[in-house]
Order: structure tokens, then sequence, then C-alpha cells
């Protein structure tokens, strides 16, 4: 099996093309070791806080499923410009959401929270627990936290 290094940008360090160049070039030296990055990406820099401004401008209590359909927007930005980066320096790859991975975050949750309650995890964002749950439930391979 390869070593998984699990990659996670948040929005500020992919707030600018340089920025979002810089992360590529970090992933691209995972792949260069021989490791297989899967990355996860937020939205760049303000993008949610923009997107939730425009929503509530347009209703002051919008519909909870429209908001996330909104803000997921931002998130897959993020990964197909790293995904075009990746490919522009030679790197394999493919932007994914987490529903084309076959992930369901309300099923999962109740694992999550008892997980951390086990392992005493420190507090961590709903992405990284999927992420870890993922591979300790499928022992898809040894991963390397980076």
């Amino acid at each position: 099996m390869s070593n998984v290094c699990i990659m996670k940008f948040g929005g500020n360090t992919l707030a600018n093309k340089q920025k979002l160049l810089l992360a590529a070039q970090l992933i691209k030296s995972r792949w260069d070791k021989g490791l297989v990055p899967v990355v996860v990406a937020s939205a760049n820099g303000n993008l949610t806080d923009v997107l939730l401004d425009h929503a509530f401008s347009i209703a002051p209590n919008p519909d909870k499923r429209e908001l996330d359909m909104l803000i997921t927007t931002g998130e897959r930005v993020s990964v197909a410009l790293l995904s075009i980066a990746l490919r522009a320096l030679g790197v394999p790859s493919v932007s994914l959401t987490g529903s084309q991975l076959k992930l369901n975050m309300c099923r999962l949750w109740p694992v999550f929270k008892e997980l951390a309650r086990i392992k005493k995890l420190p507090r961590l964002s709903a992405v990284d627990r999927m992420c870890r749950l993922f591979f300790w439930r499928t022992n898809w391979a040894r991963t390397t936290w980076r």
C-alpha cells in the first residue's frame, strides 16, 4: 500500500493566486517524496462570508439546505483550482466533493463524536474528522499526517 499524506488547506492559505500556487508546490513536494496526497480545501479567502452576506441580503432567514448548497460552491472552486495547478505541475489530480466520495456527514457525525470521546481527539473540523474516519474505517492505506 502507498503512504497517504492528508493535507488540509484553510481559506487564508488559498486566498490568492500566489498562495494557491504555493499550496500546489507543497502538495507536489509530498508527491515527489513518494507520498500520495489527499487534499482537503476550504473556500478561498473570505468567499464563504461573501456568499452568506449575499444570501442574507436576499432573505432574512434563508433555507438551510439552500445555504448549504451555496457555501459548498466555495470549496468546489478551491479544489478545482488546486487540481488545475497540480496538473500544470505534472501531478495527477482530480477534484471531488464529499458526496462524490459517497461520504454522508449526517450518518457519520455520531461516529465522529464517539471517536473523539474514546480517542480524546483535539477539536477537529468536520472535514478533518471525515478524513480520519474514512481511513480508520476502510483501512485503505497507512496514513501519514503532515
